[in-house]
């Protein structure tokens, strides 16, 4: 291997064929994590020791967090569209910015867990280039939706809560749906590169080769229901920032060359990109704990349609009604 054809680190999830390995040449690439914890690094006693039962574990564990964060994610993100969606009560334009953020969720766990939990039970990639390249590009299109959307609600709230008068004009069905789209096309655009730049590699080894995807290159308002949507937006920034910061400082480290490689830095590695992954089914989990009328729709529709018993007084329904200039009203119904 060249240097020209060497390979970096992506900034991009994926990481467990991102860590780096001395190839059979000489030079330093990348390969899966299974290959890096079989290898043996020349003089440094760290690498001496077996590492079959990690790799054993990890072979088996990572698949099953992926599988429940899989299920869990289809389950409740769909259940959040289809909750919001049904009742013309809970149309707003934070609820239009909660079901983008489920529907990028939705896609996260259909086009990227499955085959991120095959690739670390596999030793190399076996879905191809076309998917290769898709996988990667999907990643990164629903991680950038995730957290454009989670702009896009705090900006509304911030509207709403220093602005509440002059932002009724603003903060519309309408204007929600063209953000979401623009944001989408902006996405769906500057992530071609990412799809262009993955790809995968044959790195011969004995009695064959093996295949890894890889990154090829260098007021009028109730102030208490008010407050509750405010309180959800925040804190669903907040996990949302919980989840994905370790995975992050853990590339600005590699990047910078100062992550080093022992045992216990892989195992951190994956366990980051484990969490990372867990965010795509934990908001619906934050919707139900934090929002009295997600409960109230989510029992209706568990229970086909069918209202439950009331819980609370009509009086004491967290509901936001303001009336735009052209006398029509828009909901924050959480």
């Amino acid at each position: 291997m060249t240097n020209e054809s060497k390979i970096t680190p992506t900034e991009l999830p994926g990481l467990h064929h991102q860590l780096p390995m001395l190839m059979p040449d000489g030079t330093l690439g990348n390969s899966s994590w299974t290959d890096l914890l079989n290898y043996t690094f020349e003089n440094e006693a760290l690498y001496h020791v077996n590492t079959s039962t990690i790799e054993r574990i990890v072979s088996l564990m990572v698949p099953v967090f992926f599988g429940f964060i899989g299920l869990a994610g289809l389950l409740g993100n769909g259940l959040v569209v289809l909750v919001v969606a049904a009742n013309q009560s809970m149309r707003s334009t934070t609820n239009l910015l909660i079901i983008n953020l489920a529907a990028a969720d939705l896609l996260f766990v259909v086009f990227c867990v499955p085959f991120t939990a095959v690739d670390y039970v596999l030793p190399e990639w076996p879905f191809g280039e076309y998917w290769c390249k898709f996988v990667q590009y999907m990643i990164v299109v629903t991680a950038h939706a995730s957290a454009y959307t989670l702009v896009l609600m705090s900006l509304d709230r911030f509207l709403a809560v220093v602005h509440p008068i002059t932002s009724m004009s603003i903060r519309t069905e309408r204007n929600a749906s063209l953000a979401i789209c623009l944001t989408w096309f902006v996405i769906l655009t500057t992530a071609i590169p990412v799809a262009i730049s993955h790809g995968v590699l044959f790195y011969p080894r004995q009695g064959g080769y093996y295949t890894a995807c890889l990154f090829l290159h260098n007021e009028g308002y109730s102030l208490v229901a008010f407050h509750r949507v405010t309180r959800m937006v925040v804190v669903v920034v907040l996990v949302f920032a919980f989840c994905w910061c370790p995975i992050q400082v853990i590339l600005l480290l590699k990047s910078l060359k100062l992550y080093g490689l022992t045992h216990a830095s892989i195992i951190f590695q994956i366990v980051s990109h484990v969490l990372a992954y867990t965010n795509s089914c934990i908001n619906p989990v934050l919707y139900a704990f934090l929002s009295d009328n997600f409960r109230k729709a989510f029992r209706k529709v568990v229970w086909c349609g069918k209202p439950p018993p009331p819980t609370i007084p009509p009086a004491a329904q967290t509901k936001t009604t303001r009336t735009t200039g052209n006398g029509t009203s828009n909901a924050d119904a959480l």
